[in-house]
């Protein structure tokens, strides 16, 4: 396909090469190409020109065939597609405006919950400060629980609720309250579970014993 390439002129005679794979006598082969009559040709022309001739030839087979894989496996690994890792929590909750908006329906339907001021301790928190402040450090809790880039600059939740004597009750109220916001806004039941896994981690914190019972407050 590509013979044409291997035909050079040198000072005006065509060179043509070497058929068949006689050796010399001293065991080597002989030089490809040959003038007219048959000699060798070893002049530098000549050889510049069949190194010439090599390289387009190799440019064009190059355009052919497949390209060559180069480096080492772990270098090649760089090339597989790695799936996409899952987003946070927090994106896909809306990032600080999605949980913005859940957190604002959340405390207002708790600050009005009956079952929950049944407790004075509960309802005389609910009222020391606006409800706008509790909004606020909800908001910013649970950017920090999911992933966000906030940080969580109250209280814990132990000290926060020490004095509150919440029971299983009220908990189970104030889940029940949860549940309402999160069902308002269609939350996914994925992302509900993960919610609910974090606020499920803070009942140690929040609840007192249940064998104190309802009406221990003082």
């Amino acid at each position: 396909m590509f013979s044409f390439l291997l035909r050079i002129r040198v000072n005006g005679k065509v060179l043509k090469p070497a058929r068949g794979k006689r050796l010399r006598g001293d065991g080597r082969q002989p030089f490809p190409y040959r003038n007219t009559e048959g000699w060798p040709v070893i002049d530098q022309e000549s050889r510049i020109g069949l190194r010439n001739r090599r390289r387009t030839t190799w440019r064009l087979l190059a355009m052919f065939l497949p390209p060559r894989r180069r480096g080492t496996l772990r270098s090649q690994r760089s090339f597989i597609v790695q799936p996409e890792e899952k987003p946070s929590l927090y994106d896909r909750l809306g990032g600080v405006y999605g949980i913005a908006t859940v957190a604002d329906d959340f405390i207002n339907r708790i600050m009005v919950d009956p079952k929950l001021n049944a407790n004075p301790l509960v309802d005389e928190a609910h009222h020391r400060v606006p409800p706008a402040g509790f909004k606020y450090l909800v908001t910013e809790m649970v950017c920090w629980a999911t992933g966000g880039p906030q940080k969580y600059t109250g209280k814990s939740m132990a000290e926060s609720h020490k004095d509150l004597k919440i029971t299983s009750k009220e908990w189970e109220a104030f889940l029940d309250d949860f549940q309402q916001t999160l069902d308002k806004f269609k939350v996914p039941a994925g992302e509900q579970a993960e919610l609910k896994a974090i606020v499920n981690s803070t009942r140690s914190d929040i609840v007192v014993n249940s064998a104190l019972g309802a009406g221990a407050y003082p």
